[in-house]
């Protein structure tokens, strides 16, 4: 299977609130898309995606978004870093889209910026997610 990189979402959850954290990157135009308390306390989840206005000139290598994403973090003040450190998860989720054609499909993120995960208590996901309705059927 043949998979197209999408986006890569953070997905953050604590005790208690995220909201110094979803101001922290609020600040510098990230995209939220979830913020609220759930049974454990509460979730946010940010993404990061290929897809917008400047689609073509976007990068297709997810280690630049979770790059992106470890930048804007090593640079949180005190309350929203304090936030962070007391969450007891955080995840990058890579989304790749299948292609719906048959081959092998690899992906890999440096040492460098797996270090720098570590450094964050970050762990990674990775979600497929089937083809899009638009997208062509090849039959091999």
């Amino acid at each position: 299977m043949t998979a197209r990189f999408i986006q890569v979402d953070l997905e953050i959850e604590a005790v208690d609130s995220l909201a110094p954290v979803c101001e922290a990157f609020a600040e510098s135009g990230l995209f939220e898309l979830h913020h609220l308390q759930t049974e454990r306390g509460y979730f946010a989840a940010f993404e990061m995606t290929v897809h917008g206005e400047a689609e073509e000139d976007a990068s297709d290598d997810p280690e630049d978004f979770i790059a992106g994403f470890c930048g804007l973090i090593e640079e949180f003040g005190a309350e929203a870093r304090a936030c962070w450190e007391g969450a007891f998860r955080k995840t990058f989720d890579i989304g790749y889209e299948s292609t719906g054609v048959a081959g092998v499909f690899t992906s890999g993120l440096s040492p460098g910026l797996l270090s720098r995960m570590s450094a964050l208590g970050v762990s990674l996901g990775v979600t497929i997610y089937p083809p899009s309705v638009d997208a062509p059927v090849v039959i091999l």
